[in-house]
């Protein structure tokens, strides 16, 4: 008799873990598709437009944007590998809480990084903050670039914070593929300035971005793979 009660009390136990483990997956999920049915409720924006493919609601060739997407998927595979990197570093001493710091950190800002790109947060700023209607207009367009230029500010801002945070980690790794990447996306900022018909501007622009992310990637990936592996 014994011996069932202990076996029904860790059945028990086994199903409130279970369903705890449930709740933490599925409770976030179904929020944010009450979040997007509300935003379509309380807006003029309708749920097909919140749930459906870009280029099924654009009516576009799945082509277009290939290689911005492609960045994208760069972007997420960098800060999966740094994030899933950091929960494997142990805590065990003060130099791998630092390098459990650091990955933290990198998989975080590749992460905002992302989510920008990916919802093109820093052209649409003033869309987020007034409305559709803020891109019409000279006065409006000017707002625009001002307040594009804060947020790549605060970017840079971010960036630069988190160098010299880290800096001492930084100076102990390989550099030639990071100082890379910076070179790559601040020539693909300073042809974002320039003017549209230039020749080749776009694909210049988009080139060097792709090129810095895949430099970022490489970057983290092989640091990523070396810090486990001497660390494990």
């Amino acid at each position: 008799m014994g011996l069932k009660k202990q076996l029904i009390s860790a059945n028990l136990n086994l199903f409130g873990e279970q369903t705890l483990s449930l709740a933490k997956i599925y409770i976030p999920a179904f929020l944010f598709i009450f979040l997007v049915w509300l935003t379509s409720e309380l807006t003029s924006i309708s749920v097909y437009e919140l749930v459906s493919d870009p280029h099924e609601v654009g009516r576009i060739a799945p082509y277009v944007g290939i290689v911005s997407n492609v960045g994208l998927l760069f972007f997420c595979c960098t800060a999966t590998t740094c994030l899933f990197t950091s929960y494997l570093m142990p805590a065990d001493n003060k130099q791998n809480k630092k390098w459990r710091l650091f990955f933290q950190c990198s998989g975080y800002l590749m992460l905002l990084l992302l989510i920008d790109d990916g919802f093109q947060i820093h052209e649409n700023f003033s869309t987020l903050l007034f409305g559709v209607d803020a891109n019409i207009g000279v006065i409006n367009k000017k707002l625009q670039s001002v307040l594009e230029t804060i947020v790549f500010g605060f970017y840079g801002s971010l960036f630069c914070f988190y160098g010299l945070y880290f800096k001492k980690l930084i100076y102990r790794t390989k550099t030639l593929l990071l100082v890379l990447a910076f070179g790559f996306l601040g020539m693909s900022i300073l042809v974002d300035v320039l003017p549209e018909n230039l020749k080749g501007h776009f694909i210049l622009e988009e080139g060097f971005k792709l090129l810095g992310i895949v430099s970022l990637m490489a970057y983290y990936i092989k640091l990523c793979y070396q810090t486990v592996k001497k660390t494990l």
